[in-house]
């Protein structure tokens, strides 16, 4: 009874609307922060003597490949987790030297972001809509911040101000942007691709590669019912008063939601009366959808709590209803993690519904008051229940080899393919080593380009596949051929030979030039110093890896043959 007055108290909209005010004001701002948590799990290695458990090992792995939409599935499982056992060594350094972030410059660092400000002020509402745009969590997101923010200041604080770029480096560099080239450009089309099998051993070789990518977060299944709320007899029921009509068109008016454009270029606002029923209909709407989340509450949460707990209420409503019970794809119980044909996007498990993978985390077969959950949509209304749930874990090759199999056998293609090119390639530079000139028929089945010249810093050459030789050529000599060169497109690859090479016209662009890459080269090599100094620190510090945690390539045995 007490937990059937608590879910009924909490419906009401009144009520709850001064709770959270209160809430809100008390807590101001403090949705900004992300606790620090017990790190729970297994230990998958050691960092300077400490223990490594595996929930912090892969809270950092997922920065390194990347958050919601931006992550990158397709690194080396051996380089992402070296990647993830520096960051790890980062941190623990920037935590040694007092340098970690704290609550205050995150909270600051996002209330000056600007993709976060609406009239140059800080926007929670915006702020919450660009996280779920982007497929992030909050949560991970501020965390990911802390760690960003902890680093840049050990960054400063190892690099300092020294940056210096030789002039032997600058003068390699200029002369590759400004130089004249002339290249001959080779490209080939994979026509063995459907000759190349893949057996359950090349299979499973690709599985013990990849199973960071596909290592699955903890997932769930939802039983739900559907009510409609829109249905236009159901909406006749509620009728709107003028003050209401009125008092929802003032608050729209600030929307610029009716403003049309008048015969003179003017905006011009719509009369109220004009758009009077426009606003009768959406308020019948929500006044369906409050009605409706309470009346599938009440129905669901009894006066006997003995009878909720014997039985199914949700199978009880859909036999009273005639209602479909519906169950959803597997989806990721820890906000925007994704894997791809393992489950559904979280987003995509009804959209319309802005609440659902809050409620449906809160979920508690084992709770009565928990069992279920009431969810507005846009036109309907939601009961959900737990379905299934299952722990982190990585799929069994049994489980994975028929999901993975479109992305091994295209792996395989890629590296048959490189295979011929390379064989071609191979004898190519051993003629040309000999002194030889360069002979387009030594290259079978290949389309070979007539002479092409362009100067790098131009931007101005247009022909085929130019963003992708030029890249290639500015690092040769005269006489030397590329390594092979995929293009986007699978099936096709390149390979650049440089015909001749000439200093660039020594006109009034070249300081400007030298400026820029002066700039750049300061950049890189500061890059290239951090990176160097992570690698060192790792080492000073001294880690050991578990299962899934390995810095090493896979070995020859490992990896699927070329064919």
């Amino acid at each position: 009874m007490v937990i059937h007055q608590f879910n009924r108290l909490i419906r009401n909209k009144w009520v709850w609307g001064v709770f959270a005010i209160a809430i809100s004001a008390f807590f101001a701002f403090d949705f900004l922060f992300t606790g620090q948590g017990d790190e729970r799990g297994a230990v998958v290695g050691t960092l300077g003597g400490k223990d490594v458990s595996n929930t912090r090992f892969q809270e950092i792995a997922n920065e390194v490949r990347g958050m919601g939409i931006r992550r990158d599935n397709a690194m080396p499982n051996h380089e992402a987790n070296r990647r993830t056992w520096e960051r790890l060594a980062a941190l623990a350094a920037a935590e040694e030297d007092h340098l970690t972030a704290t609550d205050e410059e995150v909270r600051e660092q996002i209330l000056r972001e600007p993709a976060f400000q609406e009239n140059g002020q800080f926007s929670k509402l915006r702020y919450q809509q660009m996280m779920a745009n982007m497929r992030f969590d909050p949560k991970q997101f501020e965390t990911f911040l802390r760690h960003e923010l902890s680093l840049s200041k050990l960054r400063g604080a190892v690099l300092g101000g020294a940056s210096w770029a030789s002039p032997m480096e600058l003068d390699s560099e200029f002369y590759d942007w400004t130089d004249k080239f002339t290249v001959r450009i080779v490209s080939f089309v994979d026509k063995k691709a459907d000759s190349v099998k893949l057996d359950d051993a090349g299979l499973e070789a690709y599985y013990k590669e990849h199973t960071n990518s596909i290592a699955l977060p903890d997932c769930m299944t939802v039983r739900y019912i559907k009510f409609p709320a829109d249905a236009p007899a159901r909406l006749s029921k509620f009728t709107i008063s003028e003050d209401e009509a009125h008092n929802h068109y003032d608050a729209l008016l600030q929307t610029k939601r009716f403003e049309t454009t008048g015969t003179n270029g003017v905006a011009v606002t719509k009369p109220f009366e004009e758009v009077r029923p426009i606003l009768e209909k959406e308020l019948q709407l929500l006044a369906s959808l409050e009605a409706c989340e309470k009346e599938v509450g009440d129905r669901v949460y009894s006066a006997d709590p003995a009878a909720e707990t014997a039985t199914n209420m949700m199978q009880k409503i859909a036999a009273e209803d005639k209602l479909e019970i519906k169950t959803t794809p597997s989806f990721s119980a820890e906000g925007d993690k994704f894997v791809e044909g393992f489950m559904t996007r979280p987003t995509a498990i009804l959209p319309d519904c802005a609440e659902f993978l809050e409620k449906a985390a809160a979920l508690d077969p084992e709770s009565p008051g928990y069992r279920y959950e009431v969810v507005r949509g846009t036109n309907a209304v939601y009961l959900i229940e737990r379905a299934s749930y299952v722990k982190a874990h990585v799929p069994t090759f049994a489980e994975a080899k028929e999901i993975i199999r479109p992305k091994a056998l295209a792996d395989a293609r890629a590296k048959s393919f490189k295979a011929q090119v390379d064989k071609q390639r191979a004898l190519a530079a051993a003629e040309l080593a000999k002194g030889k000139p360069f002979d387009a028929k030594l290259f079978i089945d290949a389309n070979v380009s007539t002479s092409l010249t362009f100067v790098a810093s131009r931007q101005d050459s247009t022909f085929p596949n130019a963003r992708i030789a030029i890249p290639q050529a500015i690092k040769l000599q005269k006489g030397q051929i590329s390594e092979f060169v995929p293009s986007p497109m699978a099936g096709h690859g390149l390979l650049v030979y440089v015909e001749n090479r000439t200093p660039g016209d020594n006109d009034i662009t070249q300081d400007w030039v030298r400026m820029q890459l002066r700039s750049e080269l300061q950049r890189s090599s500061a890059g290239k110093r951090w990176e160097d100094w992570c690698a060192w620190n790792l080492s000073r510090l001294g880690f050991t890896t578990g299962a899934g945690t390995s810095v090493d390539a896979p070995s020859d045995e490992d990896l699927l043959e070329e064919n």
